[in-house]
């Protein structure tokens, strides 16, 4: 092997290959619906699989709830669906993934019918 072979044979390896960046979306996430309802999510991301856990909690005044959240990442589309005990119908969370895995934006489902929009913003870590 020559040297300009050498030398270009690491010049390509260096470059690296053209894989996106694996998305982690685990961390606290905050938002807020057009409302003024404040939700936050504490998420972990299980990158073998894409499944997503945590819990989650919302206020909007002196009323708050709290849970367990579940789902999964495909494509850079989130699905949440969020439980809490004292309820029949959970809430959940459909969204689609911005500024490299920084922001969600989508819907929230508060029970048949009652959608809002929401959108979350990572909180830096």
């Amino acid at each position: 092997m020559t040297t300009r072979s050498l030398m270009m044979l690491l010049a390509v390896a260096a470059c690296g290959g053209t894989d996106p960046e694996t998305l982690d979306l685990s961390g606290t996430w905050s938002g807020a619906t057009d409302n003024g309802t404040a939700v936050t999510l504490k998420l972990s991301h299980d990158l073998s699989t894409d499944r997503l856990s945590g819990t989650w909690s919302v206020g909007f005044g002196s009323v708050s709830l709290s849970g367990t959240a579940d789902g999964h990442l495909s494509s850079g589309s989130v699905t949440l669906v969020m439980h809490f005990e004292s309820s029949a119908y959970p809430i959940r969370y459909t969204g689609a993934v911005a500024t490299g895995g920084a922001s969600m934006r989508g819907t929230i489902t508060w029970d048949p019918g009652d959608t809002q929009p929401l959108n979350f913003t990572k909180d830096p870590q």
